[in-house]
């Protein structure tokens, strides 16, 4: 949990927004200029990398006015792996720590990920809202091959075990 008053650089507060799905680093990033600019950049940023059905009411994703498509996300993960392995590589990071400084106390970050151990794993981000369910895009190496798994809608606890079962059918 953060406290109120401290600062983080941007890739400090990265980590615990991708890793243990923090909404309150979201919030904090769009924050730190302006909030409706930034969701405008988001929006304009989505549509530039593939993502034409997307929509951000708010920067975390747990407005249920928030949207997008299974090919919007197949979208985004074609741009991570060809553009931006370094934000798949914070993915992979299955526990996590941001370092005491004087801005800041020190905080353990935990991934939601499920597949963060997986050898294979390349990376990936967890989502869960009472509208969408639970959502997974999970994307793994499997053979020299760049697979990518997207789960929405499944039900409390199912993520994991839809993904297991889709891969499986792909080995």
């Amino acid at each position: 949990n953060f406290m109120v008053g401290e600062q983080f650089s941007l890739d400090e507060i990265i980590a615990p927004m991708l890793l243990n799905s923090s909404n309150v680093a979201a919030e904090a990033i769009a924050s730190s200029s302006d909030r409706v600019k930034f969701l405008e950049y988001m929006s304009s940023y989505a549509w530039e990398i593939g993502m034409p059905g997307s929509f951000f009411a708010d920067p975390s994703g747990v407005s249920p006015r928030n949207a997008a498509t299974a090919h919007d996300i197949f979208a985004l993960a074609k741009y991570l792996v060809n553009y931006r392995p370094d934000v798949l590589a914070v993915t992979r990071t299955s526990r996590g720590m941001i370092a005491t400084t004087t801005e800041h106390g020190s905080h353990q970050l935990v991934s939601t990920h499920p597949f963060a151990n997986d050898p294979d794993f390349v990376g990936g981000k967890t989502g869960r809202t009472p509208e969408a369910g639970e959502t997974m895009m999970t994307i793994m190496d499997i053979d020299g091959e760049t697979i990518v798994i997207i789960v929405l809608g499944s039900r409390y606890g199912s993520r994991e075990g839809d993904t297991r079962v889709l891969l499986e059918k792909i080995k």
